[in-house]
């Protein structure tokens, strides 16, 4: 049986391989390509032919391209990007033709992109970086991105391969310009730090004066209090009260040298004092 299966199948010349995931294939043989393209799938490649697969998977990819400014100065960016095979029939057909397998088998995306990509991405970046000048950069690099994007589509349009996600990274100055941004950056931070020690100094002083107005709010109260009650007391003090005093004052000193026949009392009322006297002995 196993000797009769053999027989068939060399007779009726099949012969399988697979296309695997994220590849398309076609069947090469002494005759050249067969026209089909395969999808991921088994294919009946025949007794003389073999599967010449190619990458269609997207691969995301870094380049970095040094690009003269419009002020003579370089600048070194870095560009990221997501790159596919197109999946039409001719770009296919065009990279099956083109370019010849690593490994016998297979065509790598990194094959068509070093072959047809790579100077493109490169030329998009330069034209587009290239109009600015260094001091410009910054302040447009939205833009910048998207230019980057459009012009690197509209140049790809000829080759197999799509592009995707452009999108521009980062940014290498020369270190003259890298040091007088640094410089002014560091300048900036100063003046932000001198900026809050002011601010920190006022509300300090901000506070201090509160709490001086407060205290004085406060004595002023104390003395107003101190006011009042004296002129509460004098407004108590009339003159019958002062007459009253003195002659209270005099009846006490008169009790004190009562039976002291050596002891005269005189009171001084030429000096208006109710305790201003004199004793004679």
């Amino acid at each position: 049986m196993v000797a009769l299966v053999a027989t068939l199948l060399t007779m009726s010349g099949c012969s399988y391989d697979s296309v695997p995931q994220g590849t398309k294939g076609k069947i090469l043989d002494r005759s050249g390509f067969h026209p089909e393209v395969y999808p991921p799938s088994r294919v009946d490649v025949g007794t003389h032919g073999r599967l010449v697969l190619v990458e269609t998977i997207s691969h995301t990819v870094n380049e970095t391209v040094t690009i003269r400014m419009q002020d003579d100065m370089n600048l070194v960016a870095q560009v990221r990007f997501k790159v596919r095979m197109g999946e039409k029939p001719e770009s296919l057909n065009f990279v099956f033709n083109d370019i010849k397998p690593l490994d016998g088998k297979t065509i790598t995306l990194k094959q068509v992109y070093e072959l047809h990509g790579k100077a493109i991405v490169n030329k998009a970046v330069r034209e587009t970086l290239g109009k600015y000048k260094l001091s410009e950069v910054n302040k447009n690099f939205t833009h910048i991105s998207s230019d980057i994007y459009k012009a690197t589509l509209e140049m790809m349009k000829p080759t197999p391969l799509i592009v995707t996600d452009v999108a521009l990274g980062k940014l290498t100055y020369p270190k003259i310009i890298d040091d007088a941004i640094q410089a002014a950056a560091k300048r900036e931070l100063e003046i932000a730090q001198a900026e809050a020690d002011v601010k920190v100094r006022l509300t300090e002083l901000a506070g201090k004066e509160q709490v001086a107005k407060g205290e004085y709010r406060i004595k002023m109260q104390e003395g107003k209090r101190i006011r009042d009650y004296n002129k509460m007391i004098a407004a108590g003090i009339s003159p019958a009260l002062l007459t009253l005093r003195k002659i209270e004052v005099q009846e006490k000193m008169v009790e004190a040298i009562a039976g002291n026949k050596n002891v005269v009392y005189m009171p001084m009322e030429m000096m208006g004092a109710t305790t201003n006297m004199r004793v004679l002995k």
